[in-house]
C-alpha cells in the first residue's frame, strides 16, 4: 500500500487523540497507555480499510469499466500473415498501442459515479451513469440501462388501417404462424396468446420494445456520436471513446472547454401490432415514443 494512502487514512483520525496521547504520555503513564492503544487501533483500522480496498482492486472486485474497455482494444489481431502483407506493419502496430494508451489515460482519469435517473414519464426504466470523463475536448461514459418489461396488450383490430398493406403477404411484414413465439419473449404473454388462440382461433396483440437510441446529444446538439449496445453486456454500454476522442470528429466548438457538459440519451419505446390467424403472422409498426435522460459531466481540468 502506498504511503499517501496510509496518510490519507490517518487524516480521518481526530487530531485530539494524537494530541492527548502525546500529552498523557508525559503526565499520567496509565492513561497514556490507554490513548496509545486507541491510537494504534485507529491506525490499524485505517490501514485495514485501505488494504482491503487495494486487494479489491487487485482481484477485480472493483475495476474501471472504461479501463476494461481500453484493455480489450485491438483494431485487428496481429498475425504473421498481416506482418508479411503490409510494409507499414511497425507503424500500424505503434498506432494501435498509441490508441490503446489514449483510452487507458481516459480510463485512469475517469470519475467514478453512480447516478441513476428515470426518464420522465417512464418510471420503470432507468439509466445509471457509472463512470464519466470530460476534459474539454473529448468525453466518454460507462452506463447501465435497465429496460422496463411491459406485457403485451390485446387491443389490435385486423381491420385497423395499420394493416391495410398487410392483406397481401408480399406487400407487408409477415412470418409463418408457427414462428410467433420468437416475437414474444415473455412466457406469461405466450400463455395468454395461446389461450386466446385456442378460444377464438385468432388473436391480435401489441408488443413494447425499449432500447437506447444510438445517437448521443451533447448540449442539445447531435454530432453523430454513438454508443455500444446495452443488450450485448447485461445492460452495460459505453459512449464509445473511439468516436468521441480517438477516431471520430471532435466535440462541436460550442461544447469545448466548458466547466460542464450535458449529455442526453433517448430511451425509445417502439410499438408493434400483430395479427395471428391461420398459417400467417402479420405485423405493422406502430407508434414510437421517446424519453430523454440527461447527465452533467464536470470538466476534470476545472
Amino acid at each position: 500500500m502506498k504511503g499517501r494512502k496510509v496518510m490519507k487514512g490517518l487524516s480521518f483520525i481526530n487530531p485530539k487523540y494524537i494530541h492527548e496521547g502525546e500529552f498523557e504520555s508525559i503526565s499520567t503513564p496509565a492513561k497514556a497507555t490507554h490513548f496509545h492503544r486507541k491510537l494504534v487501533a485507529l491506525i490499524l483500522a485505517a490501514c485495514l480499510v485501505f488494504a482491503l480496498a487495494a486487494t479489491a482492486y487487485a482481484t477485480g472486485v472493483i475495476q474501471s469499466l472504461l479501463a476494461k474497455f481500453a484493455h480489450g482494444f485491438y483494431l485487428e489481431t496481429p498475425t504473421d500473415e498481416l506482418r508479411e502483407s503490409r510494409p507499414d506493419y511497425a507503424e500500424w502496430l505503434d498506432d494501435q498501442w498509441e490508441t490503446r494508451a489514449v483510452l487507458e489515460e481516459i480510463a485512469e482519469k475517469a470519475q467514478q459515479v453512480h447516478e441513476e435517473k428515470n426518464p420522465e414519464g417512464l418510471a420503470d426504466a432507468s439509466i445509471t451513469l457509472l463512470e464519466s470523463y470530460y476534459d474539454g475536448v473529448k468525453f466518454s461514459m460507462a452506463c447501465q440501462f435497465d429496460e422496463p418489461l411491459r406485457p403485451v396488450t390485446f387491443d389490435v383490430d385486423k381491420d385497423d388501417p395499420l394493416f391495410a398493406d398487410l392483406q397481401e403477404l408480399q406487400d407487408g411484414y409477415w412470418a409463418q404462424a408457427a414462428d410467433w413465439p420468437a416475437y414474444v419473449p415473455r412466457e406469461e404473454d405466450q400463455q395468454l396468446i395461446r389461450q386466446k388462440l385456442e378460444k377464438d382461433g385468432c388473436v391480435g396483440f401489441t408488443t413494447y420494445d425499449f432500447f437506447v437510441s444510438d445517437h448521443v446529444l451533447v448540449n442539445g446538439e447531435d454530432p453523430g456520436f454513438s454508443h455500444t449496445d446495452p443488450n450485448d453486456n447485461d445492460g452495460i454500454f459505453y459512449v464509445d471513446p473511439f468516436y468521441t476522442s480517438v477516431f471520430g470528429s471532435e466535440l462541436p466548438e460550442t461544447c469545448q472547454n466548458l466547466q460542464e457538459l450535458e449529455v442526453t440519451f433517448t430511451v425509445r419505446c417502439c410499438l408493434t401490432h400483430y395479427w395471428l390467424e391461420g398459417d400467417v403472422l402479420r405485423w405493422a409498426n406502430g407508434e414510437r415514443i421517446d424519453y430523454p435522460v440527461s447527465f452533467t459531466l464536470e470538466n476534470i481540468n476545472h
